[in-house]
């Protein structure tokens, strides 16, 4: 579990996962490259969790009829983030990750469908995901609602949670198939 501490809370300890936490310090090239190695010390990960906050933008929400933060700018994970202009970075860990789990808010959302005017595009950074790794990506397009009592943990997903896949389609899944804990 990929961890970065601007979202409160401690990762819960799991006996087949081994917790990475980073700071707005940390660079992701060094981030992916610890991972890396940690991942092919082990032969592969069947499963990354990436846990952090979405970073969004201040504009119309035209779903919600409102002036709000609308998500899809990328993933607030080490100092450099994680978004369109950098992804290529996740390429190092081709073929070391089965599935990756994205809990932040509205990571895989389109920006622009729901706000004109805005260039967000999280859809196309989950593509990019998939394409630089290898790795199957799960992700929601709305704001999630994280618990920390006794650890960070989401009790159900909000909004659509999508599976992107290597050969660019896209999967709705159940709100309740894939947890934290």
């Amino acid at each position: 579990m990929w961890h970065d501490t601007r979202l409160d809370g401690v990762l819960p300890v799991l006996d087949d996962a081994q917790p990475y936490d980073v700071t707005d310090n940390d660079s992701l090239s060094d981030a992916v490259d610890w991972i890396r190695q940690y991942a092919g010390s082990v032969g592969r990960l069947s499963r990354l969790d990436i846990v952090c906050h979405g970073l969004t933008r201040y504009g119309e929400d035209d779903e919600q009829q409102a002036s709000t933060d609308v998500g899809g700018y990328g993933l607030a994970m080490t100092g450099d983030n994680i978004n369109l202009g950098n992804v290529y970075i996740l390429g190092r860990l081709n073929g070391l990750v089965d599935t990756i789990v994205i809990y932040a808010c509205a990571a895989s959302r389109n920006s622009a469908v729901y706000s004109p005017g805005l260039i967000g595009n999280g859809r196309e950074l989950m593509y990019q995901i998939v394409q630089q790794t290898g790795a199957y990506v799960l992700a929601s397009d709305y704001e999630q609602t994280c618990y920390y009592e006794p650890y960070i943990h989401n009790k159900h997903w909000n909004g659509n949670l999508n599976g992107f896949d290597t050969d660019g389609g896209v999967t709705p899944w159940g709100l309740h198939d894939w947890m934290l804990v």
